[in-house]
């Protein structure tokens, strides 16, 4: 393992923690937290309260008014905890609207492995998916008479080879930070389940494409081949 696979995650995550707190204050402060990275304004002193906090990845589809943030905790000795945060866009601003969050084995904070040891397969692996009905949509003078007539705000979290530098989203690229791990956010229709993720293609440094995922589809070309 090179040095730079070494370092995989920020060094922040493997001292990461949160003060003892209820868990639903606990998901209104990294709610908080992801707000404001969402909107390019950090609580910085709201997140000295919970400690450390590390941001993993973060999305944002400005075109169609949905965003996604990776966050990571970590109590010392203890395995980290990872949680998918969404937002809509709400008037001239973000809201938050649910998400997801999950324990992840210890392999989480190990480097990101490269195709060419590891296979194809190993070029863009997905690490999970949340999604929640639209806010505004269900709110007064929304579109929504229910909530099943409300769009989805979904998002799905990958972790993709050395060789892969940047994501190409439908028309958006999505840069892949050092360690590997990336947030895809999008908006779906309100059909009973999200739908229609964009296609996504894995970029190498010279912009060539290596390995492709249909929308929709769970497993990429370069896998199948």
């Amino acid at each position: 393992m090179t040095g730079e696979q070494k370092r995989g995650l920020p060094a922040a995550l493997r001292v990461a923690g949160m003060l003892g707190i209820g868990r639903a204050a606990r998901w209104a402060r990294l709610e908080d937290i992801g707000l404001g990275v969402v909107q390019g304004t950090p609580r910085r002193r709201r997140w000295l309260r919970v400690r450390r906090v590390a941001v993993v990845a973060v999305d944002v589809d400005t075109g169609a008014g949905g965003a996604a943030v990776w966050l990571a905790t970590r109590l010392h000795g203890r395995r980290p905890e990872t949680w998918r945060m969404l937002y809509e866009r709400a008037g001239a601003g973000w809201c938050a609207v649910g998400g997801g969050g999950e324990t992840e084995d210890r392999g989480f904070l190990a480097g990101r492995p490269s195709a060419l040891t590891r296979g194809p397969a190993s070029l863009l692996v997905s690490w999970g998916s949340s999604a929640a009905r639209s806010s505004a949509d269900r709110a007064p003078g929304g579109t929504a008479r229910t909530s099943a007539d409300a769009r989805w705000i979904a998002c799905e979290t990958f972790r993709v080879a050395t060789e892969v530098t940047s994501l190409q989203v439908g028309g958006r690229s999505v840069e892949v930070p050092a360690h590997g791990k990336v947030i895809v956010a999008w908006v779906s229709p309100p059909t009973s389940l999200p739908t229609h993720r964009p296609p996504i293609a894995c970029l190498g440094a010279d912009r060539t494409v290596l390995t492709e995922l249909a929308s929709d589809e769970h497993v990429d070309s370069a896998t199948l081949d």
